[in-house]
């Protein structure tokens, strides 16, 4: 696990991570209560990439309470601020609802993600699942907690005990691909999941829910939290190639470190990317 990071405080004092804390819960219960309603989608940014009313409002509690803490900072958020250069200063990374789909048609797995990146490094993360009102939290060197209860990706180095997530994101040439990979890795592994949000996916490849989720399509805010959550739980993110990933990884291997190398190694030289 990396050193610990000394995080910004916001203006009224707190730490980022307690401000990160809050401000997920605080859009993660708007989702929650906009789900008890219709679910229209609003606009389609692709075949299957839609966003709904609850996005564009969930987003803009995120950016108004993230600003007033920290009035200085930058935010980069899928909907209204998508193209904030990341590499500089303090930015916020915002999906106000990863897994629209599944929000749009009633299935209860979707989640909110924040991360907070400082000169291109993300130092925090949070994400949070408002079915299971469940909160991801971590910053490398100060661990991974779960409702504030500790938390460590899987040990597993067995590919056979491994439960592999992954999703197929909006390229669907890239898309045909991971699918094709995934009857012949079907034999060595012990389960494939698809819940088609990867911002949850990877969280889940945090905390040891899954040993390794793969993703072959990311934007930063898909990734942002994942950045910091895994380190933080003692896990391994890397690219497709095995290098250390970073917000500009569009494909990503996280989860526990043993285990993402022996899935490197089983892919190793499969176009699923």
């Amino acid at each position: 696990m990396t050193n610990s990071i000394e995080l910004p405080l916001a203006s009224d004092g707190r730490d980022a991570l307690e401000v990160a804390d809050a401000v997920v819960r605080e859009a993660g219960a708007l989702v929650r209560e906009a789900a008890r309603g219709t679910h229209a989608i609003t606009d389609f940014k692709g075949r299957n990439n839609v966003v709904t009313a609850t996005d564009r409002a969930s987003e803009a509690l995120i950016v108004e309470r993230v600003l007033e803490a920290f009035p200085e900072h930058l935010v980069l958020a899928e909907e209204s601020y998508p193209d904030t250069d990341w590499h500089d200063g303090a930015v916020w990374v915002i999906d106000p609802l990863d897994g629209t789909r599944n929000f749009a048609a009633g299935i209860p797995i979707y989640c909110v993600n924040l991360a907070l990146a400082i000169d291109g490094e993300v130092v925090l993360g949070a994400t949070y699942d408002p079915n299971r009102d469940t909160c991801f939290l971590g910053a490398p060197g100060r661990g991974l907690t779960v409702n504030g209860e500790p938390a460590e990706a899987s040990k597993t180095g067995e590919l056979a005990s491994c439960i592999v997530g992954t999703d197929l994101g909006y390229d669907d040439v890239r898309a045909v691909k991971q699918l094709e990979l995934l009857p012949g890795l079907w034999g060595d592994v012990q389960g494939i999941r698809i819940i088609a949000s990867a911002a949850l996916g990877l969280a889940w490849s945090a905390a040891g829910l899954l040993d390794v989720f793969a993703h072959s399509h990311l934007y930063p805010w898909d990734i942002g939290a994942a950045l910091a959550l895994v380190p933080a739980a003692g896990g391994r993110i890397t690219d497709r190639d095995g290098r250390p990933a970073s917000l500009g990884s569009e494909s990503v291997v996280s989860g526990g470190a043993a285990a993402v190398e022996a899935f490197l190694r089983r892919v190793e030289g499969v176009p699923w990317r």
